[in-house]
């Protein structure tokens, strides 16, 4: 894992990371010491001061290196006890997210956008497509070739990009408006950090989107085991259902948003979190209220109770027959769960 790294890379410290428009701050990476933790800059707030931030706390980094979009999921150490150090350390990560992009390849997309003009002038416009070197808008107000524009966009994955630099290079008239080419200007690190990685990450699941069985009931299955998540969907697939895999917390809320699964399976021991602190953050998302979300592991004495009070619908324990009784109950309790909403919402 180590090859994904080199000191002097600029990063960007996701502080709770499983909260819309949470805390990131800009930092550099300044060494490591192998499977134990990773040395960074200390992040400091927009007034210059060191940013508070929690001991153990979870946390998500984010860079570029050798034409990927790297991120994964860590843990903030005892920094406080050097309050004068100006670096911080962070866990080694036990896996790596990584995309390769390409500079022009985008995303369609209808956003709400927010224009400022350099003449001042504020309007609301609507992005249609969005690449890591620039993006399309549609406007219903003329604007020039070379005129000069700051972008304000808040990403489906959560992130907010605020004062986008960004220069109109071509412009076509339409039924209703204009279609604007804009190209994004260089020296913005930290928002070409946050773009790039939306960009691959959005196309990657939608390849994976594509390539699945739409008219079927989906589950999300959040665990690191690949060998259970395939027979699991093995299974699942026998009750005219799917299931989506995803190795992370990262990559569960991303897809999560992206493909409105009809109902969530969750690991009780995740790397960096809980899945007791997922049903927790989950439940606190606008739109996600009814979402059935079923954890399975843990110590039956504890967990299912838990599990309970912290949103989950469901909890299964492990054992030898895993995945096939999960499979079972998840596709008997979905459907209890759908049929339940769908006369509520009569």
């Amino acid at each position: 894992m180590e090859q994904f790294f080199r000191v002097g890379t600029v990063v960007m410290v996701h502080t709770q990371p499983h909260r819309r428009d949470s805390p990131r701050f800009r930092s550099t990476l300044r060494g490591w010491r192998l499977q134990q933790h990773l040395i960074l800059d200390r992040p400091r707030d927009n007034n210059g001061a060191y940013a508070v931030l929690e001991e153990r706390s979870p946390c998500v980094i984010r860079y570029l290196r050798d034409g990927k979009a790297c991120a994964f999921e860590s843990q903030i150490l005892s920094w406080e006890k050097h309050r004068s150090s100006p670096y911080l350390r962070i866990r080694w990560p036990h896996d790596l997210t990584f995309s390769t992009f390409r500079k022009h390849e985008r995303v369609p997309l209808k956003l709400a956008c927010t224009v400022v003009r350099q003449d001042g002038l504020k309007t609301t416009e609507e992005l249609w497509d969005l690449s890591a070197a620039g993006c399309r808008l549609f406007s219903r107000h003329i604007c020039g070739e070379g005129t000069l524009l700051n972008l304000n966009i808040d990403l489906p994955d959560g992130v907010r990009l605020s004062n986008l630099a960004a220069c109109v290079r071509n412009v076509h008239d339409m039924s209703g408006g204009f279609s604007l080419g804009c190209e994004f200007l260089d020296g913005q690190e930290i928002s070409r950090n946050d773009l790039v990685f939306f960009v691959t990450t959005t196309l990657s699941r939608r390849r994976t989107e594509m390539a699945a069985e739409h008219h079927l009931p989906t589950i999300l299955v959040l665990d690191q085991n690949t060998e259970v998540f395939e027979r699991l969907r093995a299974q699942i697939l026998g009750f005219d259902m799917d299931a989506v895999w995803a190795a992370n917390v990262v990559d569960g809320f991303y897809r999560l948003r992206m493909l409105g699964p009809t109902a969530l399976a969750v690991h009780q021991e995740l790397p960096s979190v809980d899945a007791l602190s997922v049903c927790r953050a989950i439940r606190e998302v606008e739109g996600y209220e009814q979402l059935p979300i079923f954890v399975y592991g843990g110590d039956p004495a504890t967990i299912p109770q838990r599990a309970r009070d912290a949103g989950a619908s469901g909890w299964f324990p492990t054992s030898a027959s895993l995945p096939d009784d999960l499979a079972m109950s998840l596709a008997s309790q979905v459907a209890s769960v759908s049929h339940k909403n769908r006369k509520t919402s009569e």
